[in-house]
């Protein structure tokens, strides 16, 4: 079963790693964005803000998440919000996508 996979920010750098996590072979379960209306988002749906993420773990066993902004203050400032939710199923999760390049 492929490791499902929560963006936390669904701006620019979120749509970035998107691509990345599918090709590594996870599971976008949604998206989550204080700034975005719920709905549709690149290959998933945004399901709202920080304060639906209680709910939507709430019949998951584990969820893996991962901050997708451009900035370490609010990257920081996001993790340590999640954090203070106390979801024991909310697990933070490291991307590392390589390449490598085709043979010429």
């Amino acid at each position: 079963m492929a490791t499902p996979l929560l963006i936390i920010g669904a701006g620019g750098h979120g749509a970035e790693i998107a691509p990345y996590a599918l090709d590594m072979g996870l599971l976008i379960v949604g998206a989550d964005d204080d700034d975005k209306p719920k709905g549709a988002w690149q290959m998933s749906q945004i399901i709202g803000g920080v304060n639906e993420l209680p709910a939507f773990c709430q019949d998951r066993s584990e969820v893996h998440f991962i901050s997708a902004f451009g900035s370490t203050d609010l990257r920081k400032k996001m993790d340590s919000t999640i954090a203070g939710l106390g979801l024991s199923n909310l697990k933070p999760f490291t991307l590392q996508h390589t390449w490598t390049a085709p043979n010429s």
